[in-house]
């Protein structure tokens, strides 16, 4: 699990030719669920991944996640102090929780290509 999440904070959108959001997505999505075998994953997890994406050469694409990364760092940020499992009780995780913004992320992309 460990490894895992070393792998997750060291996976880069530069690694992955073009740009490619999908493929990024699709190894970080790997990751999480090998994470998602331990107690909680870490709050900051959807902020995380979002913020490995901004930096596009797509300013479209770009103002639409930062847009996303309003509403995660929103929900994460209420979490931040308390015990990271009762985030995943939170009515809003359905919608930002990890998995989630991985599918806003690779369907943005998609709808791009």
């Amino acid at each position: 699990m460990e490894g895992a999440g070393n792998q997750l904070d060291g996976l880069t959108l530069d690694s992955y030719p073009g740009e490619n959001v999908t493929d990024f997505t699709t190894e970080a999505q790997r990751l999480i669920k090998i994470m998602q075998g331990d107690y909680a994953l870490p709050v900051n997890t959807g902020f995380k991944l979002i913020q490995k994406v901004i930096k596009t050469s797509c300013e479209y694409f770009n103002r639409n996640m930062y847009t996303l990364l309003d509403e995660v760092k929103t929900l994460e940020h209420e979490y931040k102090l308390s015990d990271p499992k009762t985030l995943t009780k939170d009515s809003k995780y359905a919608k930002f929780g990890p998995l989630e913004v991985i599918a806003i992320l690779q369907a943005a992309h998609g709808a791009l290509i």
